[in-house]
């Protein structure tokens, strides 16, 4: 599903669609990447894309909109890999507010996590909430987490 919100409002916080039903993606990543972007232009501060099957050709189309109010976001269950990460990564790098960062159960690999941590290194951003449960990280990847 996909879901964002405004920060500080509860009220705010609200469904975009619901791309889940019955255990199965009813809509495209196609889909689920418009609508995120859609989000990210209207400046939501928290952004959750999870089990939209998204990959490495979508999230680098939604790291062009990622913006310096956005304070969480959540990639949570999609096919995320490497080359994805390292456009996240850059986004991370010039976009200090993100605090929160999901991307548990994706593709991540060591040279994706040598991306991420290259990324958070440089950035004035101060993530402080980090999943990467359920990737593919191994004993190098482990290393630059160190």
């Amino acid at each position: 599903y996909l879901k964002s919100a405004n920060q500080g409002n509860s009220d705010a916080q609200r469904n975009i669609d619901s791309l889940y039903k019955n255990g199965q993606v009813k809509q495209s990543p196609e889909e689920a990447t418009k609508r995120a972007i859609q989000c990210l232009q209207n400046k939501q501060t928290t952004l959750h894309i999870i089990n939209c099957e998204i990959g490495d050709k979508e999230i680098k189309e939604i790291c062009l909109y990622i913006h310096n109010k956005l304070t969480e976001l959540i990639l949570r269950k999609n096919n995320i890999g490497d080359e994805g990460i390292k456009h996240l990564s850059e986004a991370i790098e010039i976009n200090s507010s993100i605090t929160f960062l999901d991307l548990n159960n994706n593709q991540i690999g060591d040279q994706g996590i040598k991306y991420l941590c290259e990324a958070i290194k440089l950035s004035t951003s101060v993530i402080a909430n980090l999943n990467l449960h359920d990737n593919k990280i191994g004993y190098e990847g482990m290393k630059y987490l160190s």
